[in-house]
């Protein structure tokens, strides 16, 4: 339903805001995305990352013209919050946190940009965010599918849901969600990776412009790109039966990686996961077993999004 209607799910992120004479190289010197060439009503996805390369979180970059709003998980919110106050070596640069002053919803499936032009926003193109009246739409179709951020103030963003409900958008929960992402490719931070993941073992490289300037960690990503010294990497795995995170990967009788996220996917009628392999068996096609409870079952790496 999802897929070829639209449908609603409630937002969990916090919103921080970047303001001062200085905002441009102060952000510019963090993040992994070039913002330097991010015009007012883009947004962009980046990662932070430590001097070793390792990913502190990742995050959407939207240019509001006077300023950047930071898009993140809700969890890492406080996080990124003092990463950029403990970065700030000036007071040209302001760091604020604007949780409070939003709530966030997500409509998603193909029917989604049709359901949020009914509220009279305008219907943003991919990787653009527009702002209506008291409500900021941001598309970020990160899913293989269209996908339409709201933000807006609690009470805006409830009487949106009511209206988006009333014109047909099914409301769905969070194991809807995980399939969903899945399907796509999609990694979580603090399930998926985390500080102990180098930049390009994630496959967020989609947040990394390889030809911008300095930035907290590029030294060691345009290394690894240059001398190819990956030794692992995420991948899409389909996977025969249901084994759950955690389970080993193996490729003959050797263990060599585990699975991070995995769900059953009712559209491919096998578990869709994300799991580390080695960085040479990240070719579509490639063939592992997993631990599963009775057994052991095959695992394929796939392209993705894996379904159309």
């Amino acid at each position: 339903m999802v897929r070829h209607g639209a449908g609603t799910i409630a937002g969990s992120r916090s919103i921080l805001q970047v303001t001062g004479p200085e905002k441009l190289p102060f952000l510019d010197g963090l993040v992994t995305a070039d913002i330097k060439v991010l015009p007012p009503g883009r947004c962009a996805y980046a990662a932070l990352l430590n001097d070793r390369g390792r990913v502190l979180a990742d995050l959407n970059v939207l240019n509001v013209g006077e300023g950047y709003l930071i898009d993140v998980d809700r969890d890492l919110g406080p996080k990124v919050l003092g990463l950029l106050n403990s970065s700030r070596v000036s007071e040209a640069v302001d760091v604020l946190d604007r949780t409070g002053d939003f709530d966030s919803m997500y409509v998603v499936g193909a029917g989604a940009p049709d359901a949020v032009g009914r509220l009279g926003l305008q219907i943003p193109p991919a990787g653009h965010w527009v702002e209506g009246v008291e409500m900021i739409a941001s598309r970020l179709d990160d899913l293989g599918l269209p996908v339409v951020a709201l933000a807006a103030a609690p009470e805006r963003i409830a009487s949106a849901s009511r209206r988006l409900q009333e014109s047909g958008c099914v409301p769905f929960g969070r194991e809807t969600w995980e399939v969903l992402r899945l399907e796509a490719g999609v990694p979580k931070y603090g399930v998926d990776f985390d500080e102990g993941t180098l930049a390009l073992e994630a496959p967020i490289r989609r947040g990394i412009a390889l030809d911008k300037g300095c930035y907290v960690g590029q030294e060691i990503v345009a290394r690894l790109v240059h001398r190819g010294q990956l030794k692992r990497t995420l991948v899409s795995l389909i996977v025969d039966g249901m084994p759950p995170p955690g389970a080993a990967i193996l490729q003959g009788s050797s263990v060599v990686g585990r699975l991070t996220s995995a769900a059953y996917s009712r559209a491919l009628s096998a578990t869709v996961a994300l799991g580390f392999v080695p960085a040479d068996g990240d070719q579509p096609g490639a063939r592992f077993t997993v631990d599963a409870p009775g057994g052991r079952v095959p695992a394929v790496v796939s392209a993705v999004p894996l379904v159309a």
